[in-house]
């Protein structure tokens, strides 16, 4: 998104705030240097000139107004703990938002894309074989009542699979 400059000449549009009461202009760049040195009222300053965009993108992407929120703060969060490196040179801050808001939004669009098609071959699989689904939920019922006989200590076990591990030595329940 280029301006033309008096002299006719393509210039990059550089977008700022005025502070009244102060008089002062500051661009993203220097937001951006001044969040890159820990400063928080520069990062607010980003987040406020930005948010709004950046949701609504995102909730036209997703539909979703919670998860429109969520994938926006998570660009905000990724932006002041790694805020973007411009190198002696003007940065974009508004595309590199828009660019880790729109990547957050696919990968959350085929999160929900996998999740429903588990789903689905889930529920194909329970009307499919009832008693497999039987089985199942009996088996869970088994394992929970073992577990709730171990004492406390032993329910956590999370080193399944590893060379001394407890749960090795465990018998197998009967069936």
């Amino acid at each position: 998104m280029g301006a033309l400059c008096f002299c006719g000449q393509p210039t990059r549009r550089l977008y700022y705030t005025v502070f009244q009461d102060v008089g002062v202009a500051t661009t993203d760049s220097l937001l951006l240097s001044r969040v890159r040195q820990g400063d928080e009222s520069s990062f607010d300053e980003l987040f406020l000139r930005y948010y709004s965009r950046i949701y609504d993108v995102v909730f036209r992407m997703t539909g979703d107004a919670a998860e429109a929120d969520d994938i926006a703060q998570e660009t905000f969060i990724r932006l002041y703990r790694q805020p973007p490196e411009a190198a002696g040179r003007e940065h974009n801050v508004g595309g590199w938002l828009y660019r880790v808001a729109v990547n957050l939004g696919y990968n959350a669009l085929r999160a929900t894309r996998r999740r429903t098609v588990y789903e689905q071959a889930a529920d194909r699989e329970a009307t499919a074989n009832p008693e497999a689904v039987t089985e199942q939920h009996e088996e869970r019922l088994r394992v929970r009542s073992a577990l709730a006989e171990l004492p406390p200590s032993r329910r956590n076990c999370s080193c399944s699979g590893t060379p001394g591990c407890p749960t090795k030595s465990w018998p197998r329940p009967s069936t």
